[in-house]
């Protein structure tokens, strides 16, 4: 009667884990865990080997650096055929401006991120929000601003302000790079005009 005991311990045991998930979070990786029935979240876990629960669902999220690209090259940006980001400066400039953005996932707030985007965070959050910030901030600067050095300022001015947004949201952003910034041809005529008559009056 004791063994017939045992045995059917050990059966109910097997029955048990084969029901429930075995998962394998990667070192560059943290898994967000939900409960299927209550919706109840878990506490996010790391890399290793994990044990889930009969109605645990798990989902993927990388945190090694990520790119979103916004460019005017099919080939380069992330939606074809022409993905640069069209502003107005203070003066009324066209400018047409070229970016990759650089971040990662924080680990410690990936749940946020689950609940307010899920694995929609590039269309939905990281792009709409970065091409809004810089239309922004490129209406605080003239044309001849960001025809020069003041480009720098720019630069800045959106870093801060999108490390801000995205930290509200789960990211860290680790870099904006700024491709390229575009003018219309009679502006870039007219800068580069003003660039050689300086340089002539100042041999």
């Amino acid at each position: 009667m004791k063994h017939i005991g045992l045995k059917l311990l050990l059966l109910i045991m097997v029955v048990l884990c084969s029901a429930c998930g075995i998962l394998i979070v990667q070192p560059d990786q943290v898994a967000v865990v939900y409960n299927t029935v209550s919706g109840e979240l878990r506490t996010p876990l790391p890399a290793g080997t994990h044990f889930l629960g009969l109605f645990d669902n798990a989902i993927l999220y990388p945190i090694a650096v990520q790119q979103y690209t916004m460019a005017g090259s099919p080939e380069e940006g992330a939606v074809n055929p022409d993905d640069s980001i069209e502003a107005r400066t203070s003066d009324g400039q066209r400018i047409w401006i070229e970016l990759t953005l650089l971040f990662h996932v924080n680990p410690d707030q990936v749940n946020t991120l689950f609940i307010r985007w899920e694995q929609r965070y590039d269309s939905d959050f990281i792009r709409p929000t970065a091409r809004a910030l810089v239309r922004e901030i490129a209406a605080q600067y003239s044309g001849a601003d960001l025809y020069g050095t003041n480009r720098l300022a720019f630069k800045a001015a959106l870093e801060d302000d999108l490390r801000e947004r995205m930290a509200e949201e789960g990211f860290i952003l680790d870099d904006v790079l700024i491709r390229n910034v575009r003018f219309t041809p009679e502006f870039a005529g007219t800068m580069e005009a003003q660039a050689i008559a300086t340089q002539n009056a100042h041999p």
